[in-house]
């Protein structure tokens, strides 16, 4: 692995996608025929409508907050829409969906995750937003448009990214200072990354085991990634997995517990997850993403 360390991978982490069964349909506005040129327009009122929309909780403790926020500040901009917002927990939020959708009582928008949304769209339980896109004339510039193409499924685009989040590397200073040794830049490749989680980790009482660790691991499609691999070939047709470069980013993530033992392997995990490892002072280098 020669590769430079791209800790700048945007990936998404959530998409909002509307699902059939209580969509509301949008309501038009009317105008009165003038009867002279100077008689004002008369748009008929827009009925009071309530709309459903549910969310996952997440690790973070602030996500609800945020996104009630955003909720707030849409009633404001559209008060004739009310709009009931839930926070589910994740290990029941797929099924509870797929419950509703059944039951006829879907809500209108939902938090999917990619293979969620994959899913949904290829059962039908979810619309193409693309129709009204158009109607609306909606702008996509926003949005990175590889975020969009994950989540389009026979032409169709079946959500929109509401957020996305950086692979980035945090690290103790601390431990960093106490080794003497510079902090991570963007100059980073993957040698000079091993070697310092070696010099980072440290069995600091003499026992033979490591109470200090270098890094942790990412999950397993980050190190393909890391070594200019990907899952599948361009046209995604071919698994590409036993290519040697996927090989080869497989083998560095292992390495980083079996050879190299920088990581805390599965044992040290069982005791304390890594994160709180990090929090603690345990872990120097600590890379995390979506």
């Amino acid at each position: 692995m020669k590769q430079r360390l791209p800790f700048v991978v945007v990936s998404v982490l959530i998409v909002m996608a509307m699902l059939l069964g209580a969509c509301a349909p949008a309501v038009k506005a009317t105008v009165a025929p003038a009867a002279t040129e100077a008689a004002a327009t008369e748009v008929a009122a827009v009925e009071p409508v309530t709309i459903k929309v549910v969310s996952f909780l997440t690790y973070d403790e602030n996500k609800e907050g945020a996104e009630a926020a955003v909720v707030a500040a849409f009633q404001v901009a559209h008060p004739e829409i009310t709009v009931d917002f839930q926070l589910l927990p994740y290990a029941d939020y797929f099924t509870s969906l797929k419950t509703w959708i059944a039951g006829g009582t879907a809500p209108d928008v939902a938090s999917l995750d990619l293979s969620m949304l994959q899913e949904m769209a290829a059962t039908g339980s979810i619309v193409d937003l693309n129709p009204m896109i158009t109607a609306d004339g909606y702008d996509l510039s926003a949005y990175y448009q590889s975020t969009l193409d994950m989540f389009q499924n026979n032409g169709g685009q079946f959500g929109l990214p509401a957020s996305y989040s950086n692979v980035v590397l945090y690290y103790n200073k601390k431990l960093f200072d106490d080794a003497g040794l510079p902090y991570p830049d963007d100059k980073m490749d993957w040698a000079t990354f091993v070697d310092t989680a070696k010099k980072l980790t440290k069995d600091t009482n003499g026992d033979g085991t490591n109470e200090i660790f270098g890094t942790s691991r990412l999950w397993w499609p980050y190190y393909m990634l890391f070594n200019g691999a990907t899952p599948f070939n361009a046209d995604a047709t071919t698994c590409t997995l036993t290519d040697q470069a996927a090989v080869d980013g497989f083998q560095a993530m292992v390495d980083l517990t079996l050879k190299d033992k920088v990581a805390p392997s599965a044992n040290d995990l069982a005791a304390q997850d890594d994160w709180h490892m990090f929090e603690g002072g345990r872990i120097a280098m600590y890379p995390i993403g979506p």
